[in-house]
């Protein structure tokens, strides 16, 4: 397999279970979430040879220092707490930080193969790594199992495999020079597709203006690259001590971002003063729950 670059086809076949989503509607192929089992042999080897990948990578210093994604020594609170320290030093310096979290529709599905291959071909000399990776994208099949059902297999034309380590790493690689759209004022972070960028002023069309460059910028990058941006997903919020309700249109796509006074980033509730009683609301409504569920068992 190593040597010869060459995969047998069981073992790059998957089996699909579609999990409904919470308060989702069970006729709309929207409302599963699809989980792929994978053949064990076959996830072992993708993650001795990802190791390596990802050695490389680090060593090269190949991914962008504003992914904190899936990487040794990083984590959630890394993106957290500069996002954080940002609004904090707005509000103390009373200016406006206006916030736009990007939604990446269907990210691993939309991920170009070929561009993948084309990436790695560029930072990888031939030889045993990029053949093993060219075959573990190639002629990849999957079958859907639902209830007591089994579908037939199907090619999975685009995109890579869910539920293995190996395609974390290229993903973080497709979606690496996503942070080359920002330029000064603006500042960003990303943890694997949660992708975060802001400016602060203390003028609010000055941060409207240069959130738009940005936002262009974003929709150059996701035609050129095949990734889909949902606008109407992605988030807008304004953080300011200032009275009143404040909002800015910024365009994706020619679909206006929606504004809002509490945004989800990598599971915190932020809200415009940074008070946290939202985060907190809704923390208390998930502990009642598992309490409920504790009650019911005991």
């Amino acid at each position: 397999i190593w040597k010869k670059g060459q995969i047998p086809v069981k073992l790059k076949m998957a089996n699909v279970i579609p999990i409904l989503k919470p308060g989702k509607d069970k006729h709309s192929p929207e409302g599963y979430r699809p989980i792929s089992l994978l053949n064990t042999m076959a996830k072992i080897l993708e993650k001795i040879v990802n190791t390596r990948l990802i050695w490389f990578l680090e060593k090269e210093k190949i991914l962008s220092d504003l992914q904190s994604g899936f990487r040794k020594h990083r984590s959630t609170i890394d993106s957290l707490t500069i996002i954080k320290s940002e609004v904090n030093d707005a509000l103390n310096s009373n200016q406006y930080l206006g916030l736009i979290s990007i939604d990446i529709a269907k990210a691993y599905d939309s991920v170009w193969r070929h561009r993948v291959l084309q990436i790695l071909s560029n930072i990888l000399t031939n030889g045993n790594m990029l053949n093993y990776i060219k075959c573990y994208l190639n002629s990849r099949q999957f079958s859907i199992s639902l209830s007591n059902a089994q579908s037939k297999n199907y090619s999975q034309q685009n995109g890579i495999p869910q539920g293995s380590s190996l395609s974390v790493t290229l993903f973080l690689l497709a979606i690496n020079d996503i942070t080359n759209t920002i330029t000064f004022p603006v500042k960003a972070n990303l943890f694997a597709d949660d992708f975060n960028f802001w400016c602060k002023s203390p003028n609010l069309k000055t941060v409207q203006h240069f959130l738009q460059d940005t936002a262009n910028n974003i929709a150059k990058w996701s035609t050129l690259t095949g990734f889909k941006i949902s606008s109407l997903k992605s988030q807008c919020i304004i953080f300011s001590n200032k009275r009143g309700q404040k909002h800015i249109n910024i365009q994706l796509n020619d679909i206006l971002i929606p504004n809002v006074n509490t945004i989800k980033i990598l599971g915190i509730y932020f809200d415009k003063k940074i008070n946290w009683l939202q985060h907190l609301k809704h923390l208390k409504i998930s502990l009642s729950r598992n309490l409920n569920i504790l009650t019911v068992i005991s």
